[in-house]
């Protein structure tokens, strides 16, 4: 895996890399809309965050569920919540941050990452409750080395114990809780709203600095309860065709959830639902609707689609193609869901994780210094630094394809140097690939072929300067092309915003080229000099592939000099000829060195 991968970027922008905070938090909205009322139950609607600043309110007691019942006496349990004085030697700033862990189907490393993310936030002197909703499939107990549970989710639900914090029980880590969810009861995997109620409505007063939620695996209405009642939503995938989709479903699903109390929502939804892509509508396709059907609720849809922004994170990387899935998943994202999607980074495929699974023992713990530990490690300081407001939403708004620019189309702002529009253009040709998977049970065939065509207008409408300059001022009436230095360094500051599309520009510090080899008249061309003037211009062979129109098996069998069944000499030659002059070689002097190998190994290979 590569290292250049560590700066991971989403859409909007860099991840800063940073210490969590001293107990601050993000305001949001504490969300978990009532479900239908159980005959027994009532509903408890769950208490909103406090505000930034703000002490959180002392735990409430289920007074209003049960008024004559006298609260017993409490009992002695495993971890007691911490007495008023302790919470008093650092006043909170507000309530826990809840980061919940979703993903679309089971399998995807989901738990295991939700519980290294606990302990290692646990690590860095923070207190975390690990909480294991995935309801009558429990299993974070065994990620932690908890064997015995005396106090669980499930007692809570029946009441054995009335205060949620009472249920926290010790770990074998410092300043790390467990609310454990182990349970073999028949019912414990479908807990009654009111049940539901209770636990949303304490998961906010916990004693606590994080909580860290690991959620079931698909899109049932717990899931998705739990889900949309946190601060920070990670949806895990990996980059195969049926988890992504499944986690894109997911989001779908979520969103979706998170309106359904809007009045004539089950209409609007059907109606929408006619013309979705295998079966669920995106809420591009709901507001569309709603401009159409229902103007009244085209705000609180517009509202939603820009506040309700999951964090995407790749697990089981194995390519260089799997790092690329995030960053295009964002762009599908944004673009035919309407979601500003962010991408928080990928972990790397490594045995290591399973070997820890079998021993029980936690990942961070056995296996310190591997590189999927380094991995989970940075993706959980860039969740500790999502404290703030300011940083988890943006005043940006994905816009629609049809009113984007080219620019927009491509990701670019304006007076982009010729060499970002083909990177971008070469980048948006490989999502909307027919074998891509970021596209797959997403964007159906029609919208596939509608931005092919968008990206082809805008490539060669930018890539020619005299074209590009002509647009620029027909969207731009006063822009003024930068100078050719302020271009090479960063964008000008007189060049306008622009509307958000798909990719921000990044002001990044570009890695040293390698150095250029010395090359003299008499100097033999091979295939290992070939590939090292390449990496020192700074080119991929896909570059040279585009220009040359050579494929790129051919461009790689020269490199590695692959005799034994290489193009016909005479193709070889025009071949050699044509990556020379893309390298700025003398072309004669390559192909007659070059070929000299090749001949050589021939009559080689005959006289075998």
């Amino acid at each position: 895996m590569s290292d250049q991968q560590d700066n991971a970027t989403g859409t909007n922008g860099t991840f800063e890399e940073v210490a969590p905070p001293d107990g601050d938090t993000a305001d949001l909205e504490f969300e978990a809309s009532p479900p239908e009322h159980d005959e027994d139950d009532v509903w408890i609607e769950p208490a909103p965050a406090p505000s930034m600043g703000e002490q959180p309110e002392d735990p409430k007691v289920d007074e209003d569920l049960a008024p004559s019942e006298e609260a017993p006496p409490k009992e002695a349990t495993p971890k007691e919540a911490p007495p008023k004085e302790a919470t008093e030697e650092r006043p909170r700033k507000g309530a826990c941050q809840i980061i919940a862990f979703a993903s679309g189907k089971g399998g995807v490393g989901k738990s295991l990452l939700a519980t290294s993310v606990g302990i290692y936030l646990a690590q860095l002197g923070r207190d975390v409750v690990l909480v294991d909703a995935s309801l009558g499939c429990g299993n974070i107990h065994t990620l932690v080395g908890v064997d015995k549970a005396e106090a669980t989710l499930q007692s809570f639900f029946r009441r054995d114990i009335k205060q949620l914090s009472d249920a926290i029980i010790e770990t074998p880590f410092p300043k790390l809780g467990l609310l454990s969810g182990i349970d073999d009861g028949i019912t414990a995997a479908n807990p009654r709203p009111a049940q539901k109620g209770r636990l949303l409505s304490q998961l906010r007063s916990l004693p606590t600095d994080y909580v860290v939620v690991d959620t079931s695996s698909g899109t049932g209405f717990n899931t998705l309860d739990i889900f949309l009642a946190s601060d920070v939503h990670i949806v895990v995938t990996e980059p195969e065709p049926t988890a992504i989709e499944s986690s894109m479903r997911l989001m779908k699903s979520a969103f979706l959830r998170r309106l359904r109390t809007l009045d004539g929502f089950d209409t609007l939804v059907a109606k929408a639902q006619e013309g979705a892509y295998r079966g669920l509508p995106t809420p591009r396709q709901l507001l569309r609707q709603a401009q159409a059907d229902r103007p009244e609720l085209v705000d609180e849809i517009c509202k939603a689609m820009n506040t309700f922004r999951p964090l995407l994170l790749i697990n089981k990387t194995r390519t260089r193609a799997d790092l690329e899935i995030g960053p295009a998943l964002t762009i599908v994202c944004r673009r035919h869901l309407g979601l500003p999607v962010e991408y928080i980074g990928y972990v790397e495929h490594e045995d290591l994780a399973w070997v820890s699974v079998r021993k029980r023992k936690p990942l961070l713990v056995q296996f310190t210094e591997a590189k999927v530990c380094k991995d989970i490690e940075r993706v959980a300081r860039r969740i500790a630094g999502r404290d703030n407001l300011d940083r988890t939403l943006s005043s940006n708004k994905t816009v629609p394809l049809e009113d984007q620019s080219h620019y927009e189309i491509l990701g670019l702002h304006p007076g982009a140097p010729e060499a970002e529009v083909r990177s971008a253009e070469r980048r948006l040709r490989g999502i909307y690939d027919a074998e891509s998977q970021a596209i797959y049970g997403v964007v159906p065939p029609d919208e596939v072929a509608s931005v092919r065509e968008r990206v082809e207008a805008a490539y060669a409408t930018l890539v020619d300067p005299e074209k590009s300059q002509t647009y620029i001022r027909e969207i731009f009436p006063d822009w003024q092309a930068p100078e050719e230095e302020e271009m090479a360094t960063k964008q000008s500051p007189e060049t306008p915003d622009v509307r958000e599309g798909l990719l921000e520009r990044e002001d990044v510090t570009p890695l040293p080229l390698p150095t250029m080899p010395e090359i003299h008249a008499d100097t033999p061309f091979d295939g290992a000099l070939l590939r090292a003037v390449r990496a020192a211009r700074g080119l991929e062979l896909m570059d040279i592939a585009e220009q040359t129109k050579i494929s790129i098996s051919h461009l790689q069998a020269i490199e590695d000099e692959i005799f034994p069944n290489p193009p016909a000499a005479v193709y070889l030659k025009g071949f050699l000829r044509a990556v020379a002059r893309q390298l700025k070689l003398d072309p004669e002097q390559v192909v007659q060195t070059y070929m000299e190998r090749f001949e050589t190994f021939q009559r080689e290979a005959k006289g075998r």
